[in-house]
């Protein structure tokens, strides 16, 4: 956790066989594109190798920049280039979850925030119980289950 004044940055727990199993295949991947380019570079390889780059560069920002900021008013879900602002009024309930739904979470060890009427994110952050702590200071009402 990192504080800037009234902000609580909380970086993301990432699970390292999900980061081995990415990295691995898109190393494996981009080695093997870049090669065969470098080899003979025909258009299509190219193309190739530069779309397997960017999509290399994408996993980083995203591994690196997953991260869950603690407003005064607001949380702050950052995954690589996504954001989601979600009014820490409209937090109904945090729950431990392991659901393989998609979402901002880089390990299998989430929280499910539920919020507005039916939204639901899916965050994991490194220290949970801060995160909790931080939110339910804010938001009295917000229901903790197990």
């Amino acid at each position: 956790m990192r504080s800037n004044g009234t902000t609580l940055t909380f970086r993301s727990r990432v699970d390292w066989w999900l980061a081995a199993l990415i990295f691995g295949a898109l190393g494996h991947t981009a080695w093997r594109v870049g090669t065969a380019a470098w080899r003979r570079p025909t258009p299509d390889l190219v193309v190739a190798a530069g779309v397997t780059a960017l999509v290399l560069a994408l996993a980083i920002w995203i591994f690196a920049g997953t991260a869950y900021d603690v407003e005064a008013e607001t949380l702050v879900v950052r995954s690589g280039p996504l954001r989601a602002r979600l009014p820490i009024a409209s937090i109904r309930r945090i729950s431990r979850s392991s659901t393989l739904l998609a979402g901002p979470a880089l390990s299998l060890r989430r929280l499910e925030v539920d919020h507005g009427k039916y939204d639901t994110a899916i965050v994991s952050p490194h220290d949970q119980a801060g995160f909790i702590a931080a939110l339910v200071e804010r938001n009295p009402t917000i229901e903790i289950l197990p």
